[in-house]
């Protein structure tokens, strides 16, 4: 009986841990969290603002998948923990808008049709960020992520909010991505009612199969007086497009043939590169898959200068003497 309690134990650890995000398992396959229906690693069923959990209850999100930071009651939340409290920021509720206290909500934007939410005020969320953990559980490089989500904004107050979107391989260094920003209006409608605004836009962005991407939305005051809009999120749509890892290890052989050195890394300016055989040509790719460096070598090191360029991720690709080629990340802070 102990040796079956403790496979039970384990298969439900597993299993926790398999949906602890929301996973990509499938190129060109779009997966859509909408807060209505569930998804696997970011709600079990529909949201209604009863907090966070990484076992979340019906109502709930996944606290491994989701997570928003900037409460008076936790300003930093951590993924993986619990959230649930009632009567706190977290557990504000399903409501239709028109609300003043300052919280996270279930917003019912149209009939049916539930969105994560938020209210500012002086003490919650300005600044506040939402971060949505997704991994990619493929056998292949994602090279593109086209990235759709439609935000809604409750035009009631004098105040005018931001909701601006940024990304990151690592939760520490993020990309911002300036031309999808959104500024709720200033001068607040006599009649407020929901509004929606969609924003797209193709990450162009290396993610090795097993590694993480993160995505962040802000929130910070913009302009105007008194009290905040509320502002909610809904229909992110993730669509990944790759390459086989033809990278993948086979031997052991292949292993010491492909040894790649960047270091400093992440760096403000000169990275050096080592590799352990003949490096013929080398060339730097920006998130958007324009070559910003090229540079022909004759040798199994070099140092390049990226200090011109702007912050962000970069691909160096790499081409041996012998044919074979290889890649590596360089994040330039």
């Amino acid at each position: 009986m102990k040796r079956l309690y403790c496979i039970t134990f384990i298969f439900s650890i597993l299993s926790l841990s398999l949906y602890a995000q929301l996973n990509i398992t499938s190129l060109d396959e779009n997966y859509m969290i909408n807060f209505d229906t569930p998804v696997s690693g970011i709600n079990p069923a529909a949201f209604n603002g009863t907090g966070f959990s990484p076992v979340p209850t019906d109502g709930q999100l996944n606290s491994n998948g989701i997570i928003i930071n900037g409460s008076s009651d936790e300003k930093e939340m951590t993924f993986g923990e619990t959230y649930s409290t009632e009567n706190t920021d977290f557990t504000r509720g399903l409501k239709t808008g028109g609300i003043r206290a300052g919280g996270i909500y279930a917003f019912e934007v149209e009939e049916e049709n539930i969105a994560l939410g938020l209210q500012p005020t002086e003490s919650d969320f300005t600044k506040g960020e939402i971060i949505l953990k997704i991994k990619n559980n493929t056998s292949s490089n994602i090279t593109n992520l086209k990235l759709s989500y439609d935000i809604f904004s409750f035009n009631d107050q004098d105040k005018s909010s931001s909701f601006n979107f940024s990304y990151s391989t690592d939760n520490l260094i993020y990309i911002e991505e300036p031309t999808i920003d959104f500024n709720t209006q200033e001068a607040g409608d006599e009649n407020p009612e929901w509004i929606k605004e969609n924003k797209t836009i193709n990450l162009m962005i290396s993610i090795p199969a097993d590694e993480l991407i993160f995505l962040k939305w802000i929130t910070n005051d913009v302009s105007g007086s008194g009290s905040r809009d509320e502002i909610a999120i809904d229909n992110i749509s993730c669509i990944a497009k790759g390459e086989p890892n033809n990278n993948t290890p086979t031997s052991m052989n292949e292993i010491e043939s492909h040894q790649i050195n960047a270091f400093p890394n992440p760096t403000k300016s000169k990275c050096t590169i080592e590799a352990d055989k003949q490096i013929k040509a080398i060339s730097l790719v920006n998130s958007c898959g324009i070559e910003v460096f090229k540079q022909k070598i004759n040798n199994t090191s070099t140092q390049i200068d990226i200090s011109n360029t702007p912050i962000g991720f970069y691909t160096l690709f790499i081409e041996f003497e012998d044919g074979s080629q290889t890649t590596k990340k360089i994040i330039k802070k």
